[in-house]
């Protein structure tokens, strides 16, 4: 007797191991804060002035120059980081102290900040010179 017994081959579903990320292509948080001294149009952007004010009368400039100096001076002394968000909690500081938390309009802003780090930047100055020269 020459019979053929079949057996019925059941295929096992092949497991599929996941496939390792490779060096370059894991994901990588590259959301690293820009420096405010290299920041381009920060406080353009902290008080939504948009860049037609460039093209209109530059009202702002002078204002905005006075904040930038002043913010500059105190990363310069080691006072704040130099971070935005460092930068960011200084300007809602002098906001809080100038009433201006509420203010919705940017020229008010802008104009009494402005008024506000000249006032603070030449007191820093009288200061310094008052350290260096004494009080004779």
């Amino acid at each position: 007797m020459d019979s053929i017994i079949r057996k019925q081959i059941i295929e096992k579903p092949v497991e599929r191991v996941p496939e390792a990320k490779s060096v370059t292509e894991t994901e990588v948080d590259d959301h690293i804060e820009v420096p405010y001294t290299e920041a381009t149009n920060f406080l353009e952007d902290y008080f939504e002035l948009g860049t037609k004010w460039k093209d209109a009368d530059m009202v702002f400039a002078e204002d905005l120059h006075k904040i930038d100096v002043y913010l500059a001076d105190l990363i310069d002394q080691g006072e704040i980081a130099n971070t935005q968000s460092a930068v960011r909690e200084v300007l809602k500081k002098m906001e809080k102290i100038n009433n201006l938390t509420k203010e919705e309009r940017s020229v008010v802003k802008v104009e009494v900040l402005g008024n506000y780090a000249e006032f603070l930047t030449k007191n820093d100055n009288l200061k310094s010179k008052l350290r260096r020269y004494g009080n004779n």
